[in-house]
């Protein structure tokens, strides 16, 4: 399975190579002429002429956009792990990537306390709350952690300030380059709202 699903990957951006060179072939004609090109574009004009058929361009763009965006991702949490694998063990890399982009590097969001760290991601709420004196914030982008989504409507608050507590214990281990305490931090989140 993993080798076919190789194989339709490399067939996409074959697709898109050939739509380029195509393209590239039709506006230089007099510079660049090769024979396997212009079979290229004849075949994908010819599956293009058919009415109300999509181009297979188009398909194999986005396609290969949808595999590039999973390699991003492999990347951000290979880096992640890489540079603070206690806040990626308490926070997840998306959430932990969001937070360090919020605060600006990893310095700056060790020095932060926690229930800074609790509304990062909800500035508007904040100066909505600060200015028309509506209802304060709980959480910014901690909202999108699991332990939050499981947990009680009223439980809500006090779960984000929790988490808010163990990611900021864990940027300062990361900070510091201290051992990895991610799995004890993690025990002590679920110890004390259990599944």
């Amino acid at each position: 399975m993993r080798q076919e699903v190789l194989e339709r990957i490399k067939y996409v951006k074959t697709c898109v190579m050939a739509r380029e060179l195509c393209l590239l072939v039709r506006t230089n004609r007099a510079v660049l002429e090769p024979k396997d090109v212009q079979d290229v574009c004849r075949h994908i004009s010819s599956l293009c002429k058919e009415e109300g058929c999509v181009e297979p361009s188009e398909l194999c763009q986005k396609a290969a956009a949808a595999v590039g965006s999973r390699d991003e991702e492999k990347y951000l949490e290979r880096k992640m792990t890489e540079l603070c694998p206690n806040m990626t063990a308490v926070a997840g890399y998306l959430i932990g990537a969001k937070l360090l982009a919020y605060a600006g590097s990893t310095k700056r969001l060790a020095e932060l306390p926690s229930s800074t760290i609790q509304l990062l991601g909800a500035e508007k709420a904040l100066f909505r709350h600060i200015t028309r004196n509506s209802l304060p914030p709980k959480y910014g982008v901690l909202h999108e952690h699991p332990m939050i989504a499981r947990a009680r409507k009223q439980d809500h608050g006090k779960v984000a300030r929790l988490l808010a507590d163990k990611i900021s214990i864990a940027s300062r281990v990361d900070y510091f380059k201290g051992a990895f305490i991610g799995d004890k931090l993690k025990e002590e989140i679920e110890k004390r709202f259990p599944r």
